[in-house]
This record gives C-alpha cells, structure tokens and sequence, in this order.
C-alpha cells in the first residue's frame, strides 16, 4: 500500500516546480489549471488497474468534448509521468512506488487513447452513412465501407480475432479491383494509386488487431485514424468521380431505348467535324423515321408503340460498325453517325437497316402489321458547314423519303 501523503507531496512539489518555471510553451504548465488530471493520478496509485483505465477513459471524453487534442493531453502524461519518476527518485527512495507510477502511467496512456478513440469512430460513422447514401456507389465500394464499420465494432468491443478479411487480394472491394472495371473510370496511374492505398489500408487493419491483443490502444489509434482517413479519401474519390460519370452517362442515355440521347450528339457531332476539317476524314449522317408510327400508337396502344422503339433501336445498333453511333432524336425519330464513312457506304448501310426493318417479324399484335422506315442520308463534304447544317440536311432528305411514298432512303 503507497501512501496517499507522500504521492500528494511528490506532485504538489512537482507542480511548484512547473509554475516556477514559468515557460510559456511549457505542455505542463498548461494543464496546473486542470487539478482534476493530476488529482486523478494521485487517487490512482491504490486502485486496480481496471478502476484507472476506465477513470482516465471517461477523461479522455471529457477532454476531447472540451477540445483538448490528443497529441496535448498524451504529451502532458508522458511528460508528466516522467517527471514524477525522477522527482520521487530523488526525494524518496521507494522503487516500489517509482515501478507503481510508471505501470499507472502506461495504463493511462491507453486508457486516454482508447477514450479518444472511440470519441473519433463515433463522429466518423456520420461520414461513413454519407458515403453509403450520397452517391450512387456501386456495391464493391459499399462493400469497403462495411468492412471499416465491421473494424470499428470491433475496435468498440475490444475484439482480438479479426472478423473482416484482412488479405486485400481477397476482399470484396480487392476483388472488384482486380477485374479492372475500375478502368472504365480512371487512369493507369490513378488505379495503381487506389491499389497502394487499399493495401496500407489492409496493413493498418492487420496492425489494429495485433495492437487490441496487447490492448495498446495508443498504437489502435493511430492505426484507426490512418485506416480511417485513407478509407474515407479512397471511397470518397472513388464514389464523386463515379457517380458523376454514371450520372452523366444516365442524362446523356434515353432511358426507353438505352441509345444515346438527343442532348448527347452536339458534342460528339462537333469532334467528328472537327476530325474531318483536320484530318480530311468523311463522315456520313441519317435521319431514321418510323413510318406511321402514331397509327401503331392509335390502333395497339402506347405500349406497344414503346416496344416497337426499343426492337428498331436494337435492330438498328446490331447493324452498325462499333464505330457508328446512333442516337434517339426524338419521337419515332433516330439519327446515325457514320464515322469515317462515304456516301455510297453509308447508303448500303441504311438500306441494309431498311430492309431488315421491314421483313422483321414483330410480336402480336403486330404479327401480320409491317412496320417500315424513311431515311435521309447526307454526306459531309462542305468543310464551312456547321453541325446544325448537317442535320437539317439530314431532316430535309428524310422530308422528301416521306413525301415521294416512305419506306425508301433520300440522299
């Protein structure tokens, strides 16, 4: 048993020495306006060492409510502890006591760090709800998420047997990396960046539950905020750039026919020109009309005119060089770019759709109802004329298809 009286005088001496020091960067100083830190460690020298960890963690929240950071207050013990040391080394001659406030001091530093702790996981869950409901984030991304969520618990429960997959080539998220799906969004070096960056994280992770074995907290928290930070930049870079892409990728997509929309062709119209005007490269472009098309609506519904939409809009892509895109203009109505493409070649094509359109056997009710389309083909050879010029081209020819009989392509 240590006696009360001689640690009270060993820290009441111990702080007549700090004040009298008067630095003013001094880290001890700062806190003789805090008596119930020290007091604390005086109380602290006959209790169990259950008893201290769970005094100093309920300080920690204290102090981190009052906004005391922890690099400060762990500073303060550990200069603090050490200094009581030395100051009992020359005043009394007690190892027992000397080996009592060095065993209080290593329970307070872990103690104060797992406070700190779990004061940081409980603001960071707010983040990681955002990022699991703010963006589109597919589910591979969603998947890390829970992953850190699962560490948190863990961490909050003391756990020494990881209850996450720690090898990042196995994870849900390591695996989704792996399939290179990743590179429909970014670049080279941003993937080799995302993959550095999810093996510290896994590292950090490993790191966590050995230190939770030893119930060296301090090291948990640095582990965790390295974990979590990195966490939360990966997945928050990974979920904006995505979400915007597939964002854009859904506005520019007419959601019937999943063809490109009539807002996406200006910019792709006006790069094919441009590639034209300076590499001398031809490019053809049609305007596809469905014939009759509101008697289809009149006589069988809206819904089968969709249906209609979605088999030409199919017939139509399946027919295409992969470098030909076509879009949804609008109504009844698709328009074909024909990259690098003649006239005389652009013309074998759309009679190729026309007559693919017109012997294909659509479903009840319109088994025994042929459905046909109009085509105004125009080829770019004015190196002057502007997109819009070329569509109404386009338009003006398709006009003429409908007014000499339809089913028939005008160039």
């Amino acid at each position: 048993m240590i006696h009360n009286q001689t640690i009270h005088k060993l820290i009441s001496e111990l702080l007549l020495d700090i004040e009298q020091e008067e630095k003013e960067d001094c880290v001890l100083l700062e806190f003789t306006s805090k008596p119930e830190i020290y007091e604390l460690f005086e109380k602290s020298l006959n209790d169990s060492n259950e008893e201290i960890f769970n005094r100093y963690q309920n300080m920690a929240h204290q102090q981190y409510q009052n906004g005391v950071a922890y690099s400060q207050i762990s500073h303060f013990f550990d200069l603090f502890s050490t200094q009581l040391i030395n100051k009992a080394a020359v005043i009394v001659d007690d190892t027992k006591l000397i080996e009592r406030i060095n065993i209080i001091s290593k329970i307070v530093t872990h103690a104060t760090a797992k406070g700190y702790l779990l004061e940081l996981i409980n603001n960071d869950i707010p983040a990681l709800k955002a990022q699991l409901s703010k963006y589109v984030a597919i589910r591979h991304i969603n998947a890390h998420l829970h992953w850190i969520k699962q560490i948190i618990y863990d961490i909050e429960n003391s756990a020494i047997a990881p209850s996450v997959e720690l090898n990042p080539q196995k994870c849900h998220f390591g695996l989704w990396l792996a399939t290179g799906e990743i590179s429909n969004f970014f670049t080279t070096h941003e993937i080799e960046e995302f993959h550095t960056m999810h093996q510290n994280i896994h590292n950090s992770g490993k790191s966590i539950y050995y230190h939770l074995k030893k119930e060296n907290y301090h090291q948990v928290l640095v582990d965790y905020l390295f974990l979590a930070r990195i966490s939360i930049n990966l997945v928050s870079r990974l979920n904006i750039k995505i979400t915007h892409q597939l964002l854009l990728k859904k506005a520019e997509t007419d959601p019937l026919t999943k063809l490109k929309n009539r807002h996406s062709l200006e910019p792709i119209l006006e790069e094919t020109l441009a590639l034209f005007r300076k590499e001398n490269v031809v490019f053809s472009l049609a305007m596809l009309d469905i014939d009759y098309f509101k008697k289809i609506n009149d006589n069988f519904g809206h819904q089968v005119g969709d249906d209609v939409l979605v088999e030409i809009a199919t017939l139509v892509k399946n027919n295409l060089r992969s470098s030909d895109i076509v879009f949804r203009y609008g109504g009844e109505e698709f328009l074909i770019v024909f990259q690098s493409c003649h006239l005389d070649s652009a013309t074998t094509v759309c009679e190729k759709l026309r007559y693919i359109i017109e012997h294909y056997q659509f479903e009840e009710p319109l088994q025994n109802h042929p459905i046909t389309v109009s085509i105004g083909l125009t080829a770019v050879e004015d190196k002057n004329i502007t997109a819009q010029s070329i569509i109404e081209e386009a338009d003006a020819n398709l006009y003429k298809a409908k007014e000499q009989g339809r089913n028939r392509i005008i160039f």
